[in-house]
């Protein structure tokens, strides 16, 4: 079976909600006997080719975060470029919190976020785009700083927020080291350390200026 073909089979078998699926079945299943189930398992077309289905969707989205960051900064980057721009370094992977900017050229530093931000559950991602700005902050340099992102009024809802600055940092030993050194205990919040270093930092939505990237949102 090919990639399509396996997530054809995941998504029958999820149907409309996954939720709502697995709760009707559950509820299906109460007081059954061994002959009940494997009926239930065969109407449901529940069989080993869905399970070797389900692991190769997984298998193929393993990475489907550095895919989306890769391809997502390849695409923008015709749209953001001015002529006489050239691309000194970039790094396509996603998730180096310590590592080199995403992109520098001759005109600027630049960092990617390719956030969807959740009505809950987003710890991970208020981690990634305060490490990426403070990264910006303190890179030294005389060039432009931008962070481009997919919803930049909800990151600057996040950033301008109460948050404690170390344990957003804490991902990265290195980061945090480099940044108590410079500024000690001066920031105790996320919104402390953003109102003082928001000018220096061009927040870009992508969607406003690269065409089709506002489908990355849904």
């Amino acid at each position: 079976m090919g990639i399509q073909s396996d997530i054809q089979r995941v998504r029958e078998f999820r149907g409309v909600s996954l939720t709502r699926t697995l709760a009707g079945i559950e509820a299906d299943l109460l007081g059954c006997y061994k002959n009940d189930v494997a009926g239930a398992a065969e109407h449901l077309s529940v069989d080993s080719e869905l399970l070797l289905a389900a692991a190769g969707v997984k298998d193929a989205s393993a990475q489907i975060d550095v895919v989306i960051h890769a391809v997502g900064i390849l695409y923008s980057l015709p749209y953001l470029l001015v002529k006489s721009e050239f691309i000194e370094a970039i790094s396509l992977g996603a998730g180096n919190a310590a590592g080199e900017h995403d992109l520098i050229t001759s005109r600027r530093l630049a960092e990617f976020k390719f956030i969807r931000w959740r009505t809950k559950g987003n710890a991970v991602r208020e981690k990634s785009v305060f490490e990426d700005f403070v990264k910006l902050v303190m890179a030294d340099t005389t060039k432009d700083k931008y962070l481009y992102l997919l919803d930049g009024s909800k990151t600057s809802k996040f950033l301008s927020g109460k948050s404690s600055t170390v344990r957003l940092l804490d991902r990265s030993l290195k980061l945090t080291e480099r940044y108590k050194r410079r500024y000690q205990n001066r920031f105790p919040t996320v919104g402390d350390f953003y109102r003082e270093f928001a000018n220096e930092i061009s927040m870009v939505d992508l969607p406003d200026v690269v065409p089709g990237i506002e489908a990355l949102i849904i």
